[in-house]
């Protein structure tokens, strides 16, 4: 790797964590909401859509308080994204939490990016459930023991694809994948409403996230947009996205 990549550039920040956590734990001092025990900090909306909502528990291990899904005005259709904690991938011995309480990250995509105006409040629906689901899990909890579920959150506008709290919280990481995992989360829920070409073509845009982060697992979204296209007796679309595949095998 070239020296220059460990080099300061005077073009971009510097960001002390311990002071930006410091700021974060001011300014989320008082929780925006409260349901079922669990406390909520932050609620935004990026600039693709994306809603980003920032909770602590009320619980610890197993089945935890979280929110479970959503709905705005006007409607649009959502799929929610694996829940994010602070500093989960890089274990760090040291992570963020708001007085000792764990936070986490409910993410909830649309499936349309980018469809008009983003909203600026959600009715959002709290739950008991695990909170490592994957995207393609459809288990919505048991709202058993939530009280005040559902509750609605005005949304503060974010001009990012993701929240500016994230530097604080340490998941840098996380944000270079959001071209790989936003595209998965919709693919996968549109597949299971049966949005069959819909669900092609985000797995195509899946494979471009791909391509500038982890280049050879493109093969695995483009053999499902593969299959897909096969389906829908879309066989020129199958042949394209093959060969795109081989040729990302060839060169990695």
């Amino acid at each position: 790797i070239a020296d220059s990549q460990f080099s300061p550039d005077p073009n971009r920040p510097v960001i002390d964590l311990r002071d930006a956590e410091r700021k974060l734990a001011l300014a989320w001092a008082t929780p925006i909401k409260r349901v079922g025990g669990a406390e909520v900090w932050d609620a935004c909306v990026g600039k693709d859509g994306t809603i980003w909502i920032a909770v602590s528990p009320g619980e610890t291990g197993g089945n935890v308080t979280l929110p479970t899904s959503i709905t705005t005005s006007p409607r649009r259709d959502y799929a929610r994204l694996h829940d994010i904690q602070p500093s989960w991938i890089l274990a760090r011995g040291h992570h963020f939490t708001m007085d000792g309480k764990a936070v986490f990250v409910a993410a909830f995509t649309p499936l349309v990016p980018n469809d008009g105006a983003p909203p600026n409040a959600a009715t959002v629906t709290f739950a008991r459930r695990d909170p490592w689901q994957s995207a393609a899990s459809t288990d919505l909890g048991t709202s058993e023991g939530v009280s005040g579920s559902p509750i609605r959150l005005a949304l503060r506008p974010e001009h990012a694809a993701y929240p500016s709290y994230f530097v604080a919280l340490d998941l840098d990481r996380f944000a270079l994948e959001l071209p790989i995992d936003v595209p998965h989360a919709r693919s996968v829920r549109l597949e299971q409403l049966g949005r069959t070409l819909e669900a092609a073509r985000s797995y195509e845009d899946e494979a471009r996230g791909n391509e500038v982060f982890v280049p050879h697992h493109a093969t695995v979204p483009l053999a499902r947009a593969e299959k897909l296209y096969r389906s829908l007796g879309m066989t020129a679309d199958a042949e394209r996205v093959r060969a795109w595949s081989e040729g990302v095998t060839a060169a990695y």
